[in-house]
């Protein structure tokens, strides 16, 4: 649920637990940390997007 309509599901999630949304927030930080730590490897290394179908195709 972190996706692009990021700005709906936190407010949905608002709306149903009655949480602020800066507590909300951080609890997504750890999940959006791991995606852009996943997208900067994937910058430096681009390998390792084609790696499987690499080597599906030998």
């Amino acid at each position: 649920m972190i996706t692009p309509p990021v700005g709906n599901n936190l407010f949905i999630l608002k709306q149903t637990t009655g949480l602020d949304i800066g507590t909300i927030i951080k609890g997504a930080l750890p999940q959006i940390a791991v995606l852009t730590a996943g997208l900067i490897l994937l910058c430096l290394f681009p390998g390792i997007a084609t790696l499987i179908p690499t080597l599906m195709a030998k």
